[in-house]
């Protein structure tokens, strides 16, 4: 071999080290670019997830504050386990009103630290008085919700279910009045087909019932009016009679005036969803005998009771608020005042600018002033002589009505709003000085007021026929007899959420910047930490919550929150909690906690049928009978019972309405044939109409041997 071929094989391989080295030192740079690059992926991975723990744990202490419980979750020491990191929020109290929440994520080597300031919202007080409420007359509370419709649309009462054009159906649509088979009904609202009506009267029942044959004052007949003359009775003297009675004429054995009638006229409500109460005691004592009726509930304040006299009814819950109520007092608009004003021509005086500020209005006999929306108005005196008029005029805009020396809307005057909004008007006082016993806000107006009435620091009076859809806030109320207020809960669900203020991304804490693995970085037992759910720091924590327990029987409970057993709930009907600030332990001051039956409240029966199921909606069904109509319906369309358990709930209803039995026997249902044959038979025997319905029934419904046997029992 050659020197010259030698050295050609050294050249070559000194070559091939030079690219394989070149090669590896490029492979090795790949491999640490790739490093790095997975390392930061990951990295970012695991602040993403830290950011979502943080994320879940606002919004847990979010719900947390909605409920009434602090909001802290967990600590630096004991954080909660999420997923597979960690988490903790600290609830921080800014004020009176504002929370902190300042929520920490950790997984991995993933951190993240996010703030919240929310403030907690008030539930609506419906008609409020800062002192003691006292009743002693007629009055009536309820509640609808404008989101759902009408008031008119929502009142409850018996139904007329008729074909319009039946033959021996007659409405006198002026008056009210529909009159079938020798009944007068006064009805107030018509559904689809169903006549609404809240008193019915026979012919019978008008004519005098005396031995001695003498006719009745209001010159009815026991045998006037039969289906076929109606019509021609209708020109007589007998039907002036019959609008005379439905007019106010007194039922028969009471006196003119007296408080029979009264609690007559208070007839037409709805079923529930009233609210009044007040930061002290509520008596409704009836003393002045009266009828007094709350379709809803009656909360007096801490420490305080409600006292339910003879002839006084309360549908809701009586139980006291966990802590007083704390009112704002009302910040008046600093505007520029023209003067006094007052008005005596028949010309209406038009205020439609958008702010305007008087130091007193006065509306002479037979004037009238108009407020045009939208609207700012402040005035110090407003006075409406009687037979004046107010209107409010929302059509276009809202009226923010402010008052701060005095309001006296005198007997015979009239206000009026232009709308059916009860959040386009809001009457505002200021703090009035008076003495006791008088009202410097006196409404004795005849109204039907859509809006909301604020007055935390200033007696209110409401006459008799001043009528309150929406909402009324005193420092006192004195309540005529024969009122009627009537809480809107449009907007309000039960449970608001709190007002969110601000969000941010803050600074990790210092003993979150630890890095490695969480549980060694915070010094935790990875195997000892509470789940989020049970994270809640509850030491303190005191609950008063009303539910349905899983075998349909209703409850209450009242006591540390950490003692309760929250498997047992089939249903939350109503809860509070309240932090016992100087609470020791866990149990606080308070005590240990108490446990006791309730009868349910009327409005959570259709929630129940949609929540509950089998056998204990069954028997919290049958606890809760008679059932109205429209929880009737429900029952007879849901499928969440077996149908002998639907069977036993209407026939251990009794007799039911003709529109329910048209209901089951003309549209298709959950109930067997026999089922449905076994109803029919318990409410026999069947009207006329009801035994059209059998007749036409399908064979799906009922057989005809189920028919033969339903008409063999009649």
């Amino acid at each position: 071999m050659s020197v010259r071929h030698c050295g050609r094989r050294g050249s070559a391989l000194v070559t091939a080290l030079i690219v394989v080295s070149a090669v590896a030192a490029l492979a090795a740079a790949v491999l640490q670019v790739s490093g790095a690059l997975t390392r930061s992926l990951h990295q970012e991975v695991e602040n993403t997830r830290a950011f979502y723990l943080a994320e879940a744990g606002l919004n847990e202490a979010y719900q947390a504050l909605r409920v009434g419980r602090r909001g802290q979750i967990g600590s630096e020491e004991a954080p909660a386990a999420f997923g597979q990191g960690l988490l903790w929020v600290d609830a921080t109290e800014l004020d009176d009103t504002r929370v902190r929440f300042e929520s920490t994520g950790v997984c991995g080597r993933g951190r993240a630290t996010l703030a919240l300031v929310v403030e907690p919202l008030e539930l609506p007080l419906g008609f409020f008085s800062e002192e003691d409420l006292v009743v002693d007359d007629v009055l009536l509370v309820d509640g609808y919700d404008s989101d759902e419709g009408e008031y008119i649309e929502q009142v409850t009462g018996d139904r007329v279910a008729l074909d319009r054009n039946y033959r021996f159906l007659n409405v006198d649509e002026a008056n009210g009045l529909l009159f079938q088979h020798g009944t007068f009904y006064r009805y107030h609202a018509v559904d689809g087909d169903n006549y609404v009506y809240d008193h019915a009267v026979t012919v019978a029942q008008l004519a005098d019932q005396r031995e001695n044959g003498e006719h009745h004052p209001y010159g009815i007949g026991p045998d006037d009016f039969t289906d076929d003359d109606w019509w021609e009775d209708f020109q007589g003297e007998e039907y002036r009679g019959v609008l005379a009675y439905f007019a106010g004429t007194p039922p028969e054995g009471a006196s003119a005036g007296s408080e029979e009638l009264v609690a007559e006229e208070l007839a037409v409500h709805t079923a529930s969803g009233g609210q009044i109460g007040s930061n002290g005691s509520v008596s409704l004592t009836n003393s002045a005998g009266g009828g007094v009726a709350i379709y809803g509930d009656a909360v007096p304040g801490p420490g305080s009771s409600v006292s339910v006299g003879e002839g006084a009814t309360v549908t809701g819950e009586t139980e006291s608020r966990l802590d007083n109520v704390v009112l704002p007092e009302v910040e008046l608009p600093e505007l520029e005042s023209a003067g006094a004003v007052a008005h005596d021509g028949p010309v209406p005086l038009v205020i439609g600018s958008a702010s305007a500020s008087y130091t007193s209005i006065t509306v002479a006999v037979d004037a009238e002033l108009v407020v045009r929306g939208p609207c700012t108005l402040v005035v110090g005196n407003l006075e409406l002589q009687a037979g004046a008029e107010l209107t409010l005029d929302t059509s276009v805009g809202d009226i923010s009505l402010y008052i701060e020396g005095g309001m006296n809307l005198a007997p015979g005057s009239a206000l009026s709003t232009s709308g059916t909004e009860t959040d386009a008007t809001s009457i505002q006082v200021a703090e009035i000085a008076s003495p006791a016993g008088t009202a410097p806000i006196t409404l004795e107006a005849d109204s039907e007021f859509y809006g909301t009435i604020y007055a935390p620091d200033t007696a209110v009076r409401i006459g008799s026929e001043f009528e309150v859809f929406g909402s009324l806030v005193a420092r006192s109320l004195d309540l005529a007899p024969g009122v009627r207020l009537h809480f809107d809960a449009a907007g309000f669900d039960g449970s608001p959420f709190p007002r969110l203020l601000s969000w941010r991304v803050v600074e990790i804490p210092s003993v979150a910047r630890r890095q490695g693995d969480p549980f060694q970085a915070l010094g935790v037992p990875s195997g000892d930490l509470e789940p989020l759910a049970d994270s809640h720091d509850l030491a303190g924590v005191f609950l008063a919550v009303s539910y349905l327990d899983r075998d349909g029987v209703m409850r209450s409970y009242s006591g540390p929150e950490a003692d309760f057993d929250w498997t047992a709930v089939a249903l939350v009907v109503d809860a509070q909690r309240a932090l016992d600030e100087e609470a020791g332990g866990e149990n606080g001051d308070r005590g240990e906690g108490t446990e006791q039956p309730l009868t349910p409240p009327r409005q959570q029966v259709e929630d129940a049928i949609a929540d509950m199921h089998g056998e204990p909606l069954r028997n919290y069904l049958l606890t809760m009978l008679p059932l109205r109509d429209s929880e009737l319906f429900a029952v007879i369309d849901t499928d969440r019972m077996m149908t002998q358990d639907q069977r036993a709930v209407l026939v251990e209803q009794g007799a039911l309405a003709e529109r329910i039995l048209e209901r089951l026997l003309t549209v298709p249902h959950g109930l067997t044939r026999d089922d449905l044959k076994h109803v029919v038979i318990e409410n026999s025997p069947l009207s006329p109409e009801a035994l059209g319905f059998v007749e036409a029934a399908s064979a799906e419904q009922l057989s005809e041997a189920d028919k033969a046997e339903i008409y063999a029992a009649q």
